[in-house]
């Protein structure tokens, strides 16, 4: 599972892909609050990754929590630089 694999791994961007692939499954679980929480982690451990902070707005933004949401669009922004 998941939750195992996460208390395994030492490896940050191994730890990181877990943290983003949970919270996918917790989207598709509509569980947002958890998927949030998850993405959060995942964008801690790579925070030069566009797609965690790009995933982590999207379900911000859909649960209301637009300032949240804002945030993250803006943190994902400048890591996409090459493509306007």
């Amino acid at each position: 599972t998941y939750t195992a694999n996460i208390a395994k791994t030492t490896n940050p961007a191994e730890k990181a892909n877990l943290f983003f692939n949970r919270g996918v499954a917790y989207t598709q679980a509509k569980n947002d609050k958890a998927a949030i929480a998850d993405f959060q982690q995942a964008a801690t451990l790579a925070p030069n990754d566009k797609e965690v902070f790009v995933i982590l707005a999207d379900t911000q933004a859909r649960t209301g929590d637009t300032d949240g949401a804002v945030a993250s669009y803006t943190k994902a922004i400048p890591l996409n630089a090459d493509k306007p």
